[in-house]
């Protein structure tokens, strides 16, 4: 609204729309500066608002009046401004949180600064949240990770019904020798010289003859084979 070549110049442009401030208004102020800066700056003609702004509309001039108040006591408050005819279609008291807390300025406004030390206050803020921010997410991932891991594990160990998995027979070792015998569940099965799995219980039942006759077969039939050999 009023930008100038330099803090001084500012406030001068400022104050040809305000007119100067009363004691009362620099008191109000609380800042050692005021009255030596305000004492450094001659008396000028106050200009009306609607002519250093020709183009802005009547409620626009009414709110700017209302704020450019040096003193607080005489400035609109937050919620009075946002009741204001030109922001009211802005205003939604649904979607405005109130700050609980006083707010205060991490660069002291009582002490002068060069450029570059605004500079380098400014930057070191932005760096200092930057890196909150990337620690914040760092430690969102490894928590997300660290679940995932356990709810893999999990379902490795138990699978999607909940219960222990049984260990399955390996492609190699064991299971490529014939006769070697699983364990499945509640049951054990033996693996032929086929490469088939049989229950091991139906496998015994078949290997013993059931009557006189079969073991005498079997005897004529194993005498055979060791003849031939």
């Amino acid at each position: 609204m009023f930008p100038g070549v330099s803090t001084l110049n500012q406030i001068e442009r400022v104050l040809k729309v305000t007119g100067m401030p009363t004691q009362e208004d620099i008191d109000s102020m609380v800042s050692p500066h005021c009255t030596k800066i305000f004492a450094t700056i001659p008396p000028t003609k106050k200009v009306a608002l609607d002519t250093v702004f020709p183009a802005a509309p009547e409620d626009a001039i009414d709110l700017m009046k209302k704020l450019l108040k040096f003193n607080p006591k005489d400035r609109l408050t937050v919620e009075e401004a946002l009741e204001h005819s030109y922001v009211s279609q802005f205003h939604n008291i649904d979607n405005e949180p109130v700050c609980k807390k006083i707010i205060t300025i991490p660069i002291d406004d009582n002490k002068k600064f060069s450029i570059k030390e605004y500079r380098l206050k400014i930057y070191t803020d932005i760096h200092k949240r930057k890196k909150d921010l990337r620690k914040k997410k760092m430690m969102q991932e490894q928590l997300y990770y660290q679940k995932k891991k356990s709810a893999m594990g999990y379902s490795t160990q138990y699978g999607s019904s909940g219960y222990a998995k049984q260990k399955e027979p390996s492609s190699t070792g064991e299971q490529s020798r014939p006769g070697t015998t699983h364990t499945r569940g509640h049951g054990s099965f033996k693996r032929s010289s086929t490469g088939k799995y049989t229950s091991t219980a139906s496998a015994t039942a078949a290997a013993k003859p059931a009557t006189a006759a079969d073991k005498e077969k079997y005897k004529k039939y194993y005498q055979a084979k060791s003849y031939k050999m």
